[in-house]
């Protein structure tokens, strides 16, 4: 059963910045086996099946300390059945 569990950032943290930069891309693994950068497989409209890895890589100029959080944000049946879907980690 689908639990709609969406979580919207504005009710757990303050917007950024916009006179910071922020670069987020993630390193694909498939069986320990670098893949590529998840936005060239996107560009490329290419499918992650399920047994891949994703190395998340975050670059910031913003002034620290601060925090890294993660949301997921899919709406498959592998979402839905591990309801995670929209949650903030």
């Amino acid at each position: 059963m689908y639990r709609d569990t969406e979580e919207n950032i504005e009710q757990f943290f303050g917007i950024s910045n916009e006179q910071y930069d922020h670069f987020l891309d993630a390193i694909v693994r498939h069986k320990e086996r670098r893949i590529g950068r998840l936005k060239n497989i996107l560009v490329r409209r290419e499918l992650l099946l399920p047994g891949y890895e994703l190395e998340f890589v975050a670059e910031t100029n913003t002034l620290g300390p601060y925090q890294v959080f993660w949301k997921v944000k899919k709406g498959g049946q592998m979402a839905i059945s591990k309801d995670c879907n929209g949650r903030w980690f």
